[in-house]
């Protein structure tokens, strides 16, 4: 009975609903309520008219506490995606946007709407657009941020009538009153003169304001209110940094100055977006403004064009010259050549090299009665494996710099295979020295050379290779002198650079080949006797030392999750060196040996390729993570970015830069002595020094870039910047500080 009665009161209504005139209704079944808010499709008006333009508005509402993005979401936000589905006679809907506001959290600056909002679709209609009824998809995605952020979607329709269609007496029409509430909050343009202005390291917004809009500016402190400019694009200005405000009373003109974005000096033309006037988080009232940007170079970076490029260059680091004594122009070839040399000669009392020129000197005194023509030679290879080393390992570097590489001196011990390698070498070389070892099979006795006839070609290789591992392992080491003369070799053109590199090798080799070609000098040295044996053994010790060191280096990469391989490895090369030692007495004995030998040396390949990748990555450059390691509570982590907001926002701190890296010798040293002592850190904390540390033990890019700005090559670089001129505004050009740091370096500079 009940059905008989539904069925046909059903098919009424559903009747009714097709012959009645369209009218403007919304038909989403989700229309919904996502996650964390509610989207709406709000229609303006009953219906539409050919030849005029739409407004429809997509309301979201939130969730207390979550938020959406503005149309530039800021630095990490995301604006919402609007996907239309219209007739093909349909251009896509512009969006306006209502005033944004400041959302903060932490130091990351966003833009965007807390609790509700409408954002305007205009949808244009065609001129003779004859349709009785225009259906409006919409496929919408967008992201909704508390303190997790969750990627949103939902699909959407609304049907509405054209004015012919519309039966004006068949329903009553009332617009949603969000529309009226979030329409007066679109900003409206500034009427005034608009002027950008980029500099080098500063963006500034100049704006000319009719009477009332100037007093509340000037006002800002006695009312609370907050100024900003959100700009429609990334990159223009540096969002998570207050401007500083100025004000001309003469030509009620008020000037933003930001820090620059991320966005290519060249690439600047035109900016736009809009002052917005907030108080309490909440914006009140906003005024778009657009217009060219003109860049220009502050005074303090602004050079002849024809100065050298790496001048300029130096001169875009926050904001101050490069110091006079690192002028290009005023350090010349021949100058670079000396420095070079006398670098050289210094670097043999370095701790990386003095056991291994000890080594040789332990040889010579050993064969201090052969004939001269034999220590000649012996010099000569030498000398000839040092430089062709320096030569060739500088080549390379040339090679992967030309190819784009960002690398500098001491590359290789960069890369873990090299230090794997040189690690596992010093190692055995430790054990020979010791005894332990069967000198006369394997490579490290052709490098120490006790023990051999150095009159046949194993002693002559036994030399250069002894000057190819000298120069290995002095590439971490600098010496006074080094710096400048390695850094102008980077400026000149290849031929001249290898020139220089090869005086470097020259003056490194010079000491021992002296030792060999002047026999006065030779008579000088000790007479051979037992005492050398027990020199021998101890100079075993500085050789585990670097051994220890270079593995440290090698860990260290990678928060030492490559110790337990490593310790492993130097396990599995010291049971080899005593499976090399036994003497098989038969065919079997002898097979086990090698078959020993064979694993042993399996293994240690293995080891780098089965863990390296693992805890290492794959990639040798350094992540985000290895370039801030750095950090911690006494020094804010380098990046070029993080030093130059420093210099922007902090004009009257004085900042301290220093790059190290673990394999660094003369770093470590100095850090030691200097850096990391409490004399220097209640220094610093009594000047108020803003100290930047940058980890340069894995090849990482931007340390890199700053380095070749001041025309080094390597680590270790310090850098002081001093506070700005009370006068001027502008900060003096940087003091670049010797390699080898004392107390009174720094003493001398505050006092100065």
């Amino acid at each position: 009975m009940i059905r008989k009665i539904f069925f046909p009161l059903w098919m009424l209504t559903i009747l009714c609903v097709i012959t009645a005139p369209p009218q403007a209704q919304a038909q989403s079944a989700e229309d919904m309520a996502t996650q964390h808010g509610q989207v709406e499709l709000l229609p303006s008006a009953p219906y539409f008219e050919a030849g005029k333009t739409y407004r429809l508005g997509v309301a979201f509402t939130m969730e207390p506490d979550w938020h959406i993005y503005w149309r530039y979401g800021g630095e990490t936000g995301q604006a919402p995606d609007f996907f239309w589905d219209l007739a093909d006679e349909f251009e896509t809907p512009q969006i306006s946007w209502p005033m944004p506001e400041y959302i903060e959290y932490n130091t990351i600056i966003n833009y965007g709407y807390h609790d509700e909002t409408v954002l305007f679709a205009d949808i244009n209609i065609p001129e003779g657009y004859s349709a009785k009824e225009l259906k409006i998809d919409l496929d919408l995605e967008w992201l909704i941020c508390k303190d997790i952020c969750v990627p949103e979607f939902g699909s959407y329709s609304i049907s509405l009538p054209s004015k012919t269609a519309y039966d004006v007496n068949s329903t009553s029409f009332t617009a949603d009153p969000r529309l009226a509430k979030h329409m007066s909050r679109i900003p409206v343009p500034l009427n005034g003169d608009v002027d950008f202005t980029a500099e080098d390291f500063s963006f500034t917004i100049a704006a000319q304001l009719e009477n009332d809009l100037f007093t509340r500016v000037s006002t800002l402190k006695e009312t609370g209110e907050h100024l900003f400019f959100a700009p429609y694009d990334w990159g223009w200005v540096k969002s998570s940094s207050d401007p500083s405000v100025f004000v001309n009373t003469d030509t009620q003109t008020v000037s933003m100055r930001y820090p620059r974005g991320r966005r290519l000096f060249d690439s600047l033309d035109r900016a736009a977006g809009v002052l917005v006037f907030a108080k309490d988080g909440h914006s009140l009232a906003a005024y778009e403004i657009s217009g060219d940007i003109t860049k220009k170079l502050s005074a303090a970076r602004a050079v002849p064009t024809s100065a050298p490029i790496k001048e300029q260059e130096a001169q875009t680091m926050g904001n101050v010259d490069i110091s006079p004594e690192q002028h290009a122009q005023s350090f010349t070839f021949g100058k670079a050549m000396v420095f070079a040399f006398i670098g050289g000669l210094i670097l043999n009392l370095m701790p990386c090299v003095f056991p291994i020129l000890s080594l040789k000197a332990l040889a010579l005194i050993k064969h201090a009665n052969e004939p001269y023509k034999v220590a000649v030679m012996g010099g000569i290879a030498y000398s000839s494996g040092v430089i062709l080393s320096f030569v060739a390992i500088a080549g390379l570097m040339i090679a992967l710099q030309s190819g784009g590489a960002q690398i500098g001196w001491g590359f290789q011990l960069q890369d873990r295979n090299v230090l794997y390698v040189l690690t596992l070498l010093m190692f055995l070389i430790s054990l020979s020295l010791l005894g332990a070892l069967n000198v006369n099979k394997i490579l490290p006795s052709k490098i120490t050379n006790i023990g051999q006839d150095k009159t046949n070609n194993e002693g002559l290789s036994g030399a250069f290779f002894t000057g190819l591992l000298a120069t290995l392992v002095a590439a971490p080491c600098t010496a006074p002198f080094m710096a400048a003369a390695l850094g102008f070799a980077a400026t000149q053109p290849p031929l001249l650079s290898l020139s220089i590199f090869a005086t470097l090798g020259a003056g490194l080799a010079f000491p021992y080949f002296i030792l060999c070609t002047v026999p006065a000098l030779r008579n000088m040295l000790p007479k051979p006797g037992a005492w050398m044996e027990s020199f021998r053994q101890f100079l075993a010790f500085p050789m585990l030392a670097a051994t220890i060191w270079l593995g440290l280096a090698l860990v260290m990469q990678d928060n030492y999750l490559f110790l337990l391989p490593l310790l492993i490895a130097l396990l599995t090369a010291a049971f080899a060196a005593w499976v090399l030692a036994r003497h098989p007495k038969n065919a079997l004995q002898k097979a086990v040996k090698y078959i020993l030998l064979c694993a042993s040396i399996l293994v240690i390949i293995i080891i780098p390729h089965k863990f390296g990748s693992v805890v290492m990555g794959e990639n040798g450059e350094a992540t985000i993570e290895d370039a801030v390691s750095a950090h911690d509570s006494k020094h804010a982590a380098f990046t070029q970015d993080a030093l130059k907001r420093a210099l922007m926002t902090k004009p009257n701190q004085p900042i301290f830069v220093y790059l190290t890296a673990d394999w660094c010798i003369t770093c470590k040293v100095n850090e030691r002595r200097v850096l990391e002592t409490k004399d220097i850190e209640s220094l610093f904390a009594e000047k108020n020094v803003l100290v930047f540390k940058g980890d340069w033990t894995k090849r990482n890019s931007d340390i890199t870039e700053y380095l070749s700005r001041f025309e080094r090559n390597g680590v270790p670089l310090y850098v002081y910047y001093g506070p700005a001129d009370t006068q001027n505004g502008q900060r003096p050009a940087p003091v670049i500080l010797p390699q080898l740091l004392t107390f009174n370096h720094f003493e001398s500079l505050f006092d100065h």
